[in-house]
């Protein structure tokens, strides 16, 4: 669930969420024994939030990549992908550890916790779009050298028409196929957009507010009220990485903290560090909030799903995977800085 959460996530963003999280909750309902019922849905939501969280530290699909990438002067996906790839990993194989030591804690037989059904070949198809939609943007934005953000939005919804296209093709009637083709992009356009308005104007408002309010605190950073030049550079971007989180916790939104954060920072080569480098604290720092404030939306979403509050997902379910991701990933952080 954890592999299913991170690769449905970079496909389908917030809906990998809804999606194997109601197929978890759903499957696990069928359980007679309440304890093992609460048990396992418990286990297989966070693999699946877990798994996704981490998909945003690295995905060129994603708001913290295309956000952070057009704030830190000089930076890139491309440049930034591979540290950012492994904060993923690390996040995702501390989230397998603690769900080990949680399952030997349990006194159920474990083999009553999880059963298998299916086979990879179920989701080849997903993983050859995986893999072939990050390979074109890549060498994409290789040959161009435009940002990742850019390749994104001229690919992406090519691809999206292609694959609708692929889905409803039918040789013997290419009429069916341009009327089943019209109706789904229309309805994407006319209804599907119209009913993500409320999150559009909050992601808008989000970046309006925190571009204002760090054009506000400007001039007294650069008056020399904070001397980040005094500051070893390590220090300045682990406490970017745990801005985030904390911001978090009253209610920040990660995209509200990034553009107030993000224009306060000095150019990285006053810093001593590379563009990357940022990137890569701000991303880890995105992950880590998204997971444990209760006021994102992957935590709304699984509080949903578990029907607990929001608080109980964010803090009590994840603090212990935020303290140690939060921890790892700023040896990680210090350990780039030195030598990216």
């Amino acid at each position: 669930m954890v592999l299913g959460g991170h690769i449905y996530g970079v496909i389908l963003s917030y809906g990998a969420i809804s999606l194997l999280g109601s197929l978890a909750e759903r499957g696990a309902r069928k359980e007679a024994n309440i304890e093992i019922r609460k048990i396992r849905t418990k286990r297989m939501l966070l693999a699946v939030q877990r798994g996704f969280i981490a998909m945003t530290c690295w995905s060129p699909l994603t708001f913290s990549i295309a956000i952070t990438t057009s704030l830190i002067d000089g930076s890139s996906w491309s440049g930034a992908a591979i540290p950012c790839f492994i904060s993923a990993l690390i996040l995702m194989a501390l989230g397998l550890l603690l769900d080990f030591f949680y399952k030997s804690k349990i006194n159920i037989d474990s083999n009553n916790l999880i059963r298998k059904t299916g086979s990879w070949n179920t989701v080849m198809p997903l993983l050859f779009l995986f893999i072939f939609l990050l390979s074109l943007i890549g060498s994409i934005q290789y040959i161009t050298d435009l940002r990742a953000v850019a390749v994104v939005m001229l690919i992406v919804p090519i691809f999206s028409l292609f694959w609708i296209i692929y889905q409803n093709y039918n040789s013997k009637n290419l009429n069916i196929l341009y009327i089943r083709t019209k109706e789904r992009v229309s309805g994407y356009i006319f209804k599907d957009i119209v009913n993500y308005k409320s999150e559009l104007i909050l992601l808008i408002m989000a970046a309006f507010i925190g571009t204002m309010a760090s054009s506000i605190i400007a001039p007294y950073i650069n008056g020399d009220v904070i001397n980040f030049s005094s500051i070893p550079s390590w220090l300045v971007l682990v406490g970017i990485l745990w801005l985030m989180p904390i911001t978090g916790q009253i209610g920040m939104n990660p995209i509200l903290a990034v553009y107030l954060i993000a224009p306060l920072l000095p150019q990285a080569a006053n810093l001593g560090v590379s563009p990357n480098a940022i990137i890569l604290a701000l991303t880890s720092g995105w992950a880590l909030s998204g997971i444990s404030s209760p006021y994102t939306a992957s935590t709304l979403l699984i509080a949903d799903l578990a029907k607990i509050t929001p608080i109980q997902a964010g803090l009590k379910w994840n603090g212990l995977f935020t303290l140690t991701g939060g921890l790892l990933l700023s040896c990680w952080v210090i350990f780039i800085s030195q030598f990216l």
